[in-house]
């Protein structure tokens, strides 16, 4: 998949049009993950070795972007979509532990080394992404969302979890009659209940 990804980052990188390319991995998704041949046996489980092997293939991905000649002007976004699903990997975690979904802004043109333990969702990461892209956004904000480079508290920040959580499951009429458009709603919400 690497090889293919960058046969086409070198196309687009040769165009003089900007460009967008999103790349999924999905090696480490589900229980165990995937073990393919290249995957090495360092670790004493599978799931250990296939989260080794999908990082050595990301850093080397991008450090093979850093030495293409668009890299000036390209900024690198790695997110991770949520928590491992694997219920048996993470057994041993003290329940103090807090866990967290990884995620990476590079080429940004904001200061480096910007840590910072902000409390935001999804919803934060297209105006972060656009803003690391140099997009200027009224009010450090889009949709539902914070640029997490600003210093505006996301909703999570200003409403807290619970509150977050209870306002975004609440069921919207406008959604649901302009979105949800060509679904079968009744069904849909009947399998919710179920």
């Amino acid at each position: 998949m690497f090889e293919f990804a960058k046969e086409t980052l070198r196309e687009l990188g040769s165009q003089s049009e900007p460009f967008n390319f999103t790349l999924l991995t999905a090696d480490t998704h589900f229980e165990d993950g995937y073990l393919d041949e290249s995957t090495p046996n360092i670790f004493d489980d599978q799931y250990s070795n296939v989260i080794h092997n999908s990082d050595q293939q990301i850093l080397s991905f991008i450090e093979w972007i850093e030495t293409q000649s668009f890299y000036e002007d390209t900024t690198i976004v790695v997110v991770g979509d949520h928590l491992t699903m694997d219920k048996d990997f993470m057994r041993d975690t003290p329940e103090s532990y807090q866990r967290t979904i990884y995620n990476l802004f590079l080429n940004t043109g904001y200061p480096t080394g910007i840590e910072t333990n902000r409390l935001f969702s999804a919803v934060d990461m297209l105006p972060t992404t656009l803003s690391a892209m140099g997009v200027e956004l009224s009010n450090n904000r889009l949709g539902l969302g914070v640029d997490l480079f600003s210093e505006e508290d996301s909703m999570i920040e200003s409403l807290g979890y619970d509150a977050f959580y209870t306002e975004l499951m609440k069921r919207s009429t406008f959604y649901e009659r302009n979105f949800m458009k060509g679904t079968d709603l009744k069904q849909i919400l009947n399998n919710q209940a179920k």
